[in-house]
């Protein structure tokens, strides 16, 4: 609710040009755009976080750092999780 008592925030962003009469009009244009990018894309991050993750750490037969990380699957509606792992080799 806060977002939408903030001024302009329903307002569309300008229409890209193929040509700008100068860099003010350009900046103008693709600075808000360029705003909004980056909000999505830390939205979208922050909605793929996830908690209680265990990472245990090994070294290969190749002599190559190996991370183990076991964390809880989605909820599968009936309020259980699931535990998985991944296996990550690291580069030194």
């Amino acid at each position: 609710m806060e977002d939408l008592e903030k001024p302009g925030v329903d307002e569309e962003p300008q229409q890209v040009l193929l040509r700008y009469e100068d860099a003010y009009q350009y900046q103008n244009i693709f600075g808000p755009l360029v705003k909004l990018e980056a909000d999505y894309d830390k939205k979208l991050k922050e909605s793929q976080t996830q908690d209680n993750i265990v990472v245990r750490w090994d070294v290969g037969l190749n002599k190559k750092r190996i991370a183990y990380f076991h964390f809880n699957k989605a909820n599968d509606g009936k309020g259980n999780f699931n535990l998985s792992s991944l296996r990550h080799e690291v580069a030194n």
